[in-house]
């Protein structure tokens, strides 16, 4: 016999009881080796129920009316007065050698002899208190037991093997009910299976995503079946709005009938169908109580088929109504949100004149179809035909991980310069062989790739653009490649190649806007330093931001993971960016309280440095940490796509960024990287291990020395050299963009001035200029702007 309580419950004010927590008191079995298990028989069937209480738990059936004398199983205290009851049974034997919950009853000792002396106090309780216990399932002595669902002995908890057994025997799922059935039925040993989040991750999105498209099938379905038109709307007949509500969906049919018929049963009726409505519960809808939503059915109904329903009489088969309009049917305990919603609700039909008819819910047919009514059976013609499109399963995704892909070696290349033909047509052009390499070499150094090699060129792309590479944009990467190799379409190959890449087109990002004014310039390394945080996804271990410092001459970069964008942070980042290359004395940065705050003033004084903060909400200011900003979530995310990883595992991949951004050519630089720029070593891209370096060959200890010497001046002069051309090239570079600025906006380029200034002292300044219009305007000449004690700028 099942009986329903819902109504009882909503009036019953809930017994708080403290339920034990099992995680937590299984860990008390440590130690035991022998248990055994009592179970109640019909558990609640043996608690008596209080006389006052008893009248309201009174059914009535076909038969008569019946009153429990027992505690009926779905009674809203029923749970907590169960436990309520067992521990008072068993008091001070709980934790000492006695677990419960609700029926079930374990035991536990370190030995038998233990476990016997147990058993004799539980029993002897029953006893006293009458409690019945069922004899099939207790077990008086064991060393393995199973016991709310967890399978116990000396060596451990695990979970019952049978429910395991019956999880892995589940087909693969095919349909996104079986997939969510199947989730469902995984959740109750969640606490048992590491890293289950992660693990279920990608089911739950496929589920997810297929409750987007859902119903797109059995929308197209609709032309298999014969629609019946619905009638015309006639004024001298009544209409009925039958409306019903479920969990997650709510339907109404308005139909009219000859009201002659009014007298029959409702199910003899013939009803003529006006209009249909139905609709989901989403959001926040979705969390309603179920008299919100059945009212919702009438009201929403009532408001889009107004016109078909202000008539002389109207007809409704929901109880919601009475219950509405009854000031005496309120529920004090409801919630006044709620009951205002009603009451609201309620005023919205005061303008309709109906008559109330409750009819029972299988009558309801309609009503009860368009919210209930379930996915209809599958055609067969479409279930053998049916299309299932996933996704392929691809073990590596960066081609520089495929089997297929062969890395290009040195011989691979001398063995396609062998054609003759090619070798007659290279030295026309000016291309000579090189006998100490075997190769074919332009007059600059690259080795020379013939032109119908496609399938070598198309590999060497990919090693330019990909993994280390950083996939960096179409100059970058043919820059990197013309250091090693050239060919004669290589720009518009490379150009090609990157526009193709798949991992690009997802995380190719805009452009940063050219800041107003001037800005601070660096003319030679570690002498201007920009930095700002990058807020990322949380990683595996935690971290949330990168911290990005850059060197303002040569762009080298430092890309430092952290948990949080605070000032110890930039505190330790910056000392540690100052052990290594030395003390910068510019700094640049926004205006983050993480940047301008009291520990980083007193870094700033205690090393005598100037902090540069950057206009508030315009970014774009400290645009060149910006830019870096932007290549680094490009390359990180087409990173975690070439080499299928999930994005919290963003740092395992920053060290790579890093070294493509500080290894990769700068046209900024003149072609020379950011590397080589900063610190004058050789920044090299994966290319040159296609090469093999020359053999190495001996020398005295005497000729070394020298050789050192020599070298080091020549490295200081180059390295004046290279500089001074990198100021040059940087400076003509922004000239130019300036320029083109300027253009745009239909601006005239300021006129060049030459001015002489000689320095007195802080507070005069002597200029004494050369301009061909100075003598006729002399209010022309710009204003000084001091910038230090000792230096000034016009």
């Amino acid at each position: 016999m099942t009986v329903d309580t819902r109504a009882e419950n909503e009036r019953t004010e809930a017994m708080l009881w403290p339920m034990p927590v099992l995680e937590v008191v299984i860990g008390e079995l440590e130690g035991a080796h022998v248990f055994f298990v009592l179970d109640w028989f019909r558990g609640d069937c043996q608690l008596p129920l209080h006389p006052d209480s008893q009248e309201y738990f009174t059914f009535v059936t076909h038969r008569g009316m019946y009153t429990p004398t027992r505690v009926p199983t779905g009674a809203t205290d029923a749970v907590a007065y169960c436990q309520g009851v067992v521990e008072e049974i068993l008091g001070d034997l709980l934790g000492n050698g006695i677990l419960c919950w609700l029926g079930d009853i374990l035991g536990y000792a370190a030995d038998a002899t233990a476990l016997m002396e147990l058993l004799d106090k539980v029993l002897a309780r029953c006893e006293e208190y009458g409690l019945k216990l069922l004899a099939k399932k207790c077990q008086f002595f064991a060393t393995e037991v199973m016991w709310c669902g967890k399978l116990i002995s000396a060596q451990g908890v695990m979970h019952c093997p049978e429910r395991v057994q019956g999880l892995i025997g589940i087909p693969l799922s095919r349909t996104a009910g079986e997939l969510q059935q199947f989730l469902c039925a995984i959740t109750w040993m969640r606490r048992g299976i590491p890293e289950y989040n992660r693990l279920t991750g990608d089911l739950y999105a496929v589920l997810e995503r297929a409750m987007i498209l859902a119903g797109s099938r059995k929308k197209q379905k609709l032309n298999r079946f014969l629609l019946v038109d619905a009638g015309w709307s006639e004024m001298d007949t009544a209409c009925l709005n039958a409306a019903d509500a479920s969990q997650a969906y709510w339907g109404a049919v308005v139909t009219q009938i000859d009201p002659s018929k009014l007298q029959l049963p409702l199910e003899k009726q013939n009803h003529r169908p006006l209009d249909f409505l139905t609709g989901r519960f989403a959001g926040a809808s979705s969390r309603w109580a179920t008299i919100e939503k059945e009212a919702f059915a009438i009201v929403e109904s009532t408001r889009r088929l107004e016109y078909l329903l202000l008539r002389p009489r109207g007809y409704t088969d929901h109880r919601n109504l009475v219950y509405m309009f009854d000031p005496y049917g309120s529920d004090g305990t409801m919630a006044r949100y709620r009951a205002d919603k009603l009451q609201r609700w309620a005023l919205s039909l005061m303008s309709f004149k109906y008559v109330i008819e409750h009819v029972p819910g299988e009558v309801n047919a309609w009503g009860n179809l368009l919210s209930l009514w379930g996915a209809g059976p599958v055609f067969p013609t479409e279930s053998t035909a049916r299309r299932v499109a996933r996704l392929a399963v691809v073990d590596r995704v960066s081609p520089l991980q495929e089997f297929e892909f062969v890395w290009p070696a040195e011989g691979e290349i001398r063995t396609l310069q062998q054609d003759t033909q090619y070798q007659e047509q290279a030295r026309a052009a000016g291309v000579n062989w090189d006998d100490e390499r075997a190769l074919l070499l332009s007059p600059t150094g690259q080795v020379l790739i013939p032109p119908d090699a496609t399938v070598l060129q198309q590999r060497l792309c990919v090693i330019a653009h990909a993994g280390a590479g950083g996939h960096r944009g179409a100059k970058t990467t043919a820059a990197a490649l013309s250091e090693v190799f050239l060919w004669a379409t290589m720009p518009a190959d490379v150009s090609t190649f990157v526009q193709g890449c798949l991992h690009c087109m997802v995380t190719a990002g805009g452009k940063i806007p050219r800041p107003h004014g001037e800005t601070l310039v660096a003319t030679k390394p570690n002498e201007l330093l920009h930095f700002d945080f990058l807020s990322m996804l949380e990683g595996e271990d935690g971290s949330k931001y990168v911290f990005v410092l850059k060197d303002g001459m040569s762009g080298y970069v430092e890309l430092v993971p952290c948990i949080d964008a605070a000032s110890d942070q930039t505190y330790a980042s910056l000392l540690d960016w100052f052990k290594r290359f030395g003390v910068v004395r510019l700094w640049v940065s926004d205006q983050g309280a993480h940047f301008k705050n009291q520990v980083i003033v007193r870094l700033q004084s205690a090393l005598g440095a100037h902090h540069h903060f950057t206009l508030s909400y315009t970014p774009w200011t400290n645009g060149t940490v910006k830019v870096v900003n932007r290549e680094v979530l490009k390359s990180v995310k087409a990173l975690l796509s070439e080499r299928k990883l999930q994005t919290t595992y963003w740092p395992r991949v920053l060290p790579v960024v890093q070294v493509a951004l500080n290894s990769m050519p700068s046209g900024r630089l003149g072609g020379a990287t950011p590397l080589t720029a900063f610190t004058a070593l050789p920044g090299e891209s994966q290319l040159r291990s296609i090469l093999h370096p020359q053999d190495p060959f001996e020398a005295s200890v005497t000729w070394v020395e020298a050789e050192i010497t020599n070298h080091l001046q020549t490295v200081r002069a180059a390295l004046d050299g290279m500089h001074a051309e990198m100021t040059s090239a940087s400076e003509k570079r922004r000239r130019a963009a300036r320029d083109r600025h300027a253009l745009k906006r239909g601006l005239r380029p300021p006129s060049s001035v030459k001015a002489t200034l000689s320095l007195l002292s802080p507070r005069q300044v002597e200029v004494v200029t050369s301009l061909p219009w100075f003598g006729a305007d002399r209010n022309a000449l710009s204003a000084l702007l001091m910038i230090t004690p000792s230096r000034f700028k016009i």
